[in-house]
């Protein structure tokens, strides 16, 4: 330790071009596997589960044919009836969602919604709690607006703001928005309304109010969710499913991150990226250890061992990784703030995330630093002389 600096210090820097290559190379890499994770992460959280964390619901029950919130089979409304003899059981309501076209009257575009159909006196979704949302969902004509909706949907909220309601056409038929609620747009669709059962099933005379979406259980205060839950699946017909309100999260995390490809494709650029890190520090300290070898060889003659020579190394590829992590986060630090002034998503450097980013670049420096120490095979002490 010349001077008090340690050698692979000096070995890092002595070539401060390739020293600079190498630390943005893992650098980059570890920003992509950060930001890619942890967009997926924000995605899930706010494209897919907030619709779920706004239902207003201890227990849901789903038909065994759905796939997620928006598709699938509905189930016969009874289910609820049967659910609701248990004494745990304070009330149970229906949920209903069909898709639709919307338009403004004087537009000709016509763009895809989603149409909840909730029971007026018990709306399911926390964000319809207001008296005078319930007031709405009442009238036959009237639907409740998502206020988060894209604005090329069109000036729907400027005009309830400042008229109190606005003439749309839902489903082919008029209709008036007479309120507004904040969900946000979902992977599913970007625009969602409310409308109480006598203005759903108006504006979808197909659909059949015996055959449910969703069913919304809500218990009596003291009540376990597990052990409730537990007792439905033995009382209930095997056409339905029972979840408490974080197993239901779940399904859909699993559906939209797992079965859809979402989440094998950030895997696949997750794997791209570390792949690219390792190839550059690779290259980078292999060159150095091939660029040294008269040196290594002195080092040799002087009585270093070949695992005194490999510590050497790899103290340089961990040297490196640990700069290359700092310098990662800082980045991805920015790059997270771009993007929250861009888009609603809540973009957050997790733990967990950090930890595995960490793991994986530290392991990617350590194995090209192994690959490296091979090219020590080649120092001779007699070149020293």
């Amino acid at each position: 330790m010349p001077l008090g600096i340690p050698l692979p210090w000096r070995q890092l820097i002595s070539n401060r071009g390739r020293f600079l290559a190498a630390l943005a190379g893992v650098a980059f890499s570890g920003m992509l596997m950060v930001f890619q994770m942890s967009i997926h992460s924000a995605f899930l959280e706010r494209k897919v589960l907030r619709p779920v964390r706004c239902l207003d619901a201890d227990l849901i029950l789903a038909s065994k044919d759905s796939l997620n919130l928006y598709e699938g089979a509905g189930f016969p409304r009874i289910r609820l009836v049967q659910a609701a003899r248990l004494p745990e059981v304070a009330e149970t309501c229906p949920l209903y969602q069909d898709t639709c076209l919307l338009r403004d009257p004087r537009a000709l575009v016509q763009r895809s919604v989603v149409l909840f159909g909730v029971e007026p006196g018990h709306p399911g979704f926390t964000f319809l709690e207001p008296a005078s949302e319930r007031e709405v969902l009442k009238q036959e004509d009237a639907v409740l607006y998502d206020r988060a909706t894209p604005p090329y949907y069109g000036p729907v909220q400027e005009r309830v703001d400042t008229d109190s309601h606005m003439p749309v056409e839902l489903a082919g038929k008029q209709a008036q928005v007479r309120g507004l609620f904040t969900m946000g747009p979902t992977i599913f669709n970007e625009c969602h309304l409310a409308a109480g059962t006598p203005a759903f099933f108006r504006l979808c005379p197909l659909r059949n109010a015996d055959q449910v979406d969703l069913g919304l259980i809500r218990l009596r205060p003291g009540s376990d969710p597990q052990v409730v839950r537990a007792r439905l699946k033995r009382i209930l017909p095997p056409d339905v499913d029972c979840f408490t309100k974080a197993a239901f999260a779940e399904r859909e995390r699993r559906f939209w991150g797992v079965r859809t490809g979402l989440g094998g494709v950030i895997l696949a650029m997750v794997a791209v990226s570390l792949l690219t890190g390792s190839v550059v520090v690779c290259q980078i300290l292999y060159t150095d250890v091939s660029e040294h070898l008269p040196e290594y060889a002195t080092l040799m003659a002087l009585g270093w061992t070949d695992r005194s020579l490999r510590r050497l190394v790899l103290g340089e590829a961990l040297l490196l990784h640990l700069l290359a992590f700092a310098l990662s986060c800082a980045l991805t630090w920015c790059a997270f703030a771009v993007v929250r002034s861009h888009q609603d998503l809540p973009m957050e450097m997790n733990l967990g995330t950090l930890a595995v980013v960490f793991l994986s670049t530290g392991t990617i420096c350590v194995f090209a630093g192994l690959v490296a120490a091979r090219r020590l095979r080649s120092a001779d002490p007699a070149d020293a002389f």
